[in-house]
């Protein structure tokens, strides 16, 4: 492992961090969206049967997840989920909370493994006609003898302004099958819109003998828009995606004047006056709290201050906007280990080397192996 005992005038925290560039905002393709999909879709089992849901919040060891509330419905199981790495945990019956009006519950479980958390959609309004993504783990059927995951694509076809039974309010042309019920719906942002549920289905039987559950369906599915998770967690709790259009900010004056204060932050450091950067960077993330290069770069500023403590923070927050982020874990990792806290520093380099890998980035993943030798 590196050593961390640096001078205090070393300048080129870049060095030991990694920066990011941001491109316009557009849409993911399906590949990518699978992927985060596929970071974050769960599977829940018990001997009542099984669906899926998806991982929504972190609070240290305590992951929240999402789902129907009728995959959780049995009040005599013993529900585990299985997480993306395949390692299982039983759900905390006492955190099982259900909706009042709708088709949804949460769960926690308890975890030192380090997963990756949704983005919330913060979009007001659902469109038809746009892209519809639904992850989960259908059951056993006739051509899949196991429960694997599976990612359809499809597209909405309604939104009503006032949902039907169970706050079901929205229709999709996703392929699902059972299994699937309380998996995420994505937009095309990789950001999830809802909560697949339900779907009209013929009455006859695809195969008694195999699974008695396994219907028909003519393939029109209902889902529970995401706005009706608020009610069981506060919206400050969650991590909510940034609009396309960067709704956070609020006019074309904001965005120039948020570009200056980048500047200035920038030139400030260059006189090395770190004070002036950092609050140069503290209006910016007051303008727009969903600004991934300004919290890096403000972690960046806490770690040659020595404010090891601020600094995971705000690199927190990056991977919070981007779970797929992998700098952030890899800055999150540095930040933990000047700051006394090894363990948390092994998680976030695992984080950070498996993203590295996946993304083909060949040499900061073997940098980030050099750095967990040491633990």
């Amino acid at each position: 492992m590196m050593p961390w005992n640096l001078p205090a005038a070393f300048v080129g925290v870049s060095a030991a961090l990694v920066a990011i560039n941001l491109a316009p905002a557009v849409a993911l393709s399906t590949a990518e969206v699978n992927k985060i999909a596929r970071s974050v879709t769960v599977r829940i089992t018990s001997t009542a049967g099984s669906g899926s849901g998806v991982l929504i919040r972190r609070a240290g060891k305590t992951y929240t997840l999402l789902t129907a509330a009728h995959v959780l419905s049995n009040k005599n199981a013993v529900y585990e989920v299985i997480t993306p790495d395949a390692e299982r945990y039983v759900l905390d019956r006492k955190s099982i909370k259900t909706h009042a009006q709708a088709d949804l519950a949460i769960a926690q479980f308890t975890s030192s493994q380090s997963y990756g958390v949704v983005k919330i959609s913060s979009a007001e309004k659902i469109v038809e006609g746009t892209p519809s993504y639904v992850a989960g783990f259908p059951g056993k059927t006739t051509a899949m003898t196991d429960s694997i995951y599976n990612f359809t694509k499809g597209e909405i076809t309604a939104a009503p302004s006032q949902p039907f039974k169970d706050g079901y309010g929205l229709v999709y042309t996703n392929t699902t099958l059972p299994g699937m019920s309380g998996g995420p719906i994505f937009n095309s942002d990789g950001a999830l819109i809802g909560i697949h549920g339900r779907a009209d289905a013929k009455t006859e039987l695809q195969d008694q003998q195999l699974n008695p559950q396994i219907y028909v369906k003519s393939g029109v599915n209902l889902g529970i828009p995401v706005s009706a998770l608020l009610t069981l967690v506060p919206k400050e709790k969650l991590t909510i995606a940034a609009a396309a259009s960067s709704a956070t900010v609020n006019s074309a004056q904001d965005r120039s004047l948020i570009n200056d204060l980048m500047l200035q932050s920038n030139f400030k450091l260059r006189q090395n006056d770190v004070v002036g950067a950092i609050s140069a960077l503290d209006q910016v993330v007051r303008l727009d709290p969903n600004n991934i290069e300004a919290f890096n770069e403000r972690g960046s500023l806490y770690m040659m201050r020595r404010d090891f403590l601020a600094a995971v923070a705000d690199f927190r927050q990056t991977v919070q906007l981007d779970p797929n982020f992998a700098g952030g874990y890899y800055n999150q990792g540095v930040a933990y280990l000047r700051s006394g806290s090894p363990r948390e520093a092994q998680a976030n380099f695992k984080k950070a080397a498996e993203l590295f890998k996946s993304l083909g980035n060949n040499k900061m993943y073997r940098k980030t192996l050099e750095e967990l030798k040491g633990f």
